[in-house]
């Protein structure tokens, strides 16, 4: 999942997030969702460790057929541009998946319980 907070409705980060994932993944097999959080806390502090989710107000879910992704490192990548791509334009956005050292590494960041905050937003 990817979880993004931004001051815009649904409807217009569909629309930005939709030309972010048509240029950095650009691989059969592999859609999104985007989804409102549920979960989401106006006001919610972004330093406090725990506050991944309550701090997004949307987030996407990502999935890929097996059958129709060309190789893991290439899935990898993809979603690494897709992150960076987002960061250039929203303050909060993280990765939460089962390659998050690796976005760490390609990106600078990722939430962590160490480090909860983007460096941008120090």
């Amino acid at each position: 999942m990817i979880y993004i907070d931004t001051d815009l409705d649904q409807k217009q980060l569909q629309k930005v997030f939709a030309l972010g994932f048509d240029e950095c993944v650009s691989m059969n097999g592999v859609e999104y969702t985007l989804f409102s959080n549920d979960d989401y806390i106006n006001g919610a502090e972004m330093a406090f460790p725990s506050r991944l989710v309550e701090r997004s107000r949307y987030y996407a879910e990502i999935d890929s057929d097996p059958e129709g992704v060309a190789d893991e490192a290439s899935f990898n990548k993809s979603i690494s541009d897709l992150i960076v791509w987002l960061r250039q334009k929203y303050d909060f956005v993280v990765a939460s998946c089962d390659f998050e050292d690796y976005i760490i590494e390609t990106t600078g960041w990722n939430w962590t319980p160490e480090q909860p905050v983007p460096p941008i937003a120090h």
